[in-house]
């Protein structure tokens, strides 16, 4: 027999290229197709042109991929989450908000004490790849260790858009199940579609 599955202690998140990284990467190839063919009698010179200006609209949106984007690690054992410039204990964070209207695709955004942003988790739709099982399970641990992980009353809050702590676990530890049986993460009928447009309260 075999024993249970270890858990990691630590899960990068926001890794691997989405398909909207993807789409980008053909559109911009498809014009430049498009740009050297339409220069080829007319100006042969151009060809190089439009080689080079494809080739480097894609290092672009590589280098802001790697770069820019912002970079998470969620570590259990010591109870911290890991972003590109510091260490944020899981006690910083009072709420996890699922919608980012300014940004490409859906975040879970980490939210402090005092309303900021502390950290942002790629969930789908991003230059990401949309959020594994591993990493969807480092947030539902995440959040079972916080004070408001330990309240089994359910249900929503006085706001219809502030998802309770103990609701939103069993979402996502649904939404990890879901990913293990194979099933895409990012598809409509995954449960955590119902995450969407809520904010999870760790209070």
């Amino acid at each position: 027999m075999t024993g249970p599955l270890q858990e990691p202690s630590r899960v990068r998140c926001n890794r691997g290229v989405g398909w909207s990284f993807w789409l980008v990467m053909g559109i911009n190839a498809l014009v430049t197709l498009i740009a050297v063919a339409g220069t080829y009698e007319d100006a042969p010179g151009g060809i190089g042109f439009g080689l080079g200006v494809g080739l480097s609209i894609a290092v672009l949106f590589i280098l802001v991929r790697a770069v820019l984007l912002p970079r998470l690690e969620i570590r259990t054992a010591e109870g911290s989450l890991r972003t590109r410039r510091r260490t944020i204990p899981f006690s910083a964070v009072s709420s996890i908000s699922v919608t980012n209207p300014t940004r490409a695709g859906v975040w879970g955004a980490f939210i402090g004490h005092d309303g900021k942003v502390l950290a942002r988790m790629s969930i789908a739709g991003s230059l990401f790849a949309a959020a594994t099982s591993e990493q969807w399970g480092a947030l539902g641990r995440m959040m079972a260790s916080m004070p408001g992980g330990a309240n089994r009353d359910g249900g929503m809050n006085a706001s219809a858009r502030a998802l309770s702590s103990a609701s939103a676990i069993e979402i996502v530890q649904a939404q990890a199940a879901w990913c293990r049986m194979g099933h895409r993460s990012d598809a409509s009928r995954a449960p955590a579609a119902a995450l969407h447009g809520t904010t999870i309260s760790l209070r």
